[in-house]
């Protein structure tokens, strides 16, 4: 699972807040269906706008590599079910059209198993009550049910304090954490610690970056990310 993050201006958020049922919209995650030369393939709005900017050769090479994986994933019935809850893109006369626009130039980060992370940050699963903690797996729910749940967002004030909080620790104390026993937790002493320490750094650089831009935060999760790579 993948665990996404979006910034968004404090305007946009609180056109989300007043009609949540424009977060999928925001979060370009309806979904259509390309007729490929290798079956059909379900995608992302958002996915289908960056196979546009690749060649024809690149196209096909992705459609050969990633038509299989995503239909073998709708074969699974578990699965399957929540693609197929469509997301309700309704129209808001109020929703000015030039904060979706801001969404085009919004920074974007996407961590795998990022719930490593999480427990390597904050030693319990579902912790949130603090800054740090909130990271990750914080934020109030917002709409309606995407791939993998709601989506949930920080304020601008939320964003700023959890990016005080990651600035304070660095990689070796994650690292001393894990080695001294702190943590006993077989996902994550099993899991890969430079990929967790690699998605750390990113994920202190992204809050730092959203807190200094003064936007807010959306995050949410899916079972691929917005474009899969070779």
């Amino acid at each position: 699972m993948i665990t996404n993050f979006k910034q968004i201006s404090p305007a946009l958020l609180d056109a989300l807040r007043r009609n949540p049922k424009l977060v999928a919209l925001a979060l370009e995650l309806d979904r259509q269906i390309l007729d490929t030369s290798f079956g059909p393939l379900q995608v992302r709005t958002r996915m289908k706008k960056q196979l546009d900017r690749l060649t024809v050769h690149e196209r096909e090479f992705f459609y050969k590599r990633n038509a299989g994986l995503i239909n073998q994933i709708l074969a699974r019935e578990s699965r399957s079910r929540l693609f197929d809850r469509k997301p309700e893109n309704i129209a808001d006369p109020e929703f000015d059209e030039a904060l979706l626009a801001e969404r085009d130039s919004a920074n974007e980060l996407c961590l795998d198993r990022a719930d490593h992370l999480h427990r390597l940050l904050c030693d319990e699963p579902w912790e949130t009550s603090t800054p740090l903690c909130r990271a990750i797996n914080g934020g109030a729910d917002i709409g309606g049910v995407l791939e993998c749940g709601p989506a949930r967002f920080l304020t601008v004030v939320e964003v700023r304090d959890v990016s005080i909080e990651l600035g304070r620790i660095s990689e070796d104390d994650l690292r001393l954490k894990l080695d001294s026993g702190t943590i006993d937790y077989e996902d994550v002493n099993s899991g890969d610690l430079p990929c967790s320490l690699r998605g750390f750094a990113a994920l202190r650089d992204f809050y730092k970056d959203a807190s200094s831009r003064g936007d807010a935060l959306l995050l949410y999760e899916t079972w691929y990310p917005p474009l899969l790579h070779s």
